[in-house]
């Protein structure tokens, strides 16, 4: 199974997807959205993967980008 990260074009809201479906619903404006429309940022068949890249994408909308890899290497390393 595949699976993305969009972000909503009204409110800037990640989130992670499954790329067979057609629409998806924004959890901050509800507004619904097709995929075909949105801009897939990040693919991948891992739900590991797609969890971190949810993260990486809201950390850097939020300018944190640099702390959210410091705790990505933390986790890696069992700290």
């Amino acid at each position: 199974m595949r699976f993305g990260v969009v972000v909503c074009p009204s409110c800037r809201r990640v989130k992670g997807v499954r790329l067979s479906c057609k629409t998806t619903r924004c959890p901050g404006c509800s507004r619904v959205f097709r995929l075909k429309d949105l801009r897939i940022v990040y693919e991948t068949d891992s739900e590991q993967k797609l969890r971190q890249a949810i993260g990486l994408v809201n950390a850097d909308i939020d300018g944190k980008l640099g702390e959210f890899k410091v705790l990505i290497k933390k986790a890696e390393q069992g700290l």
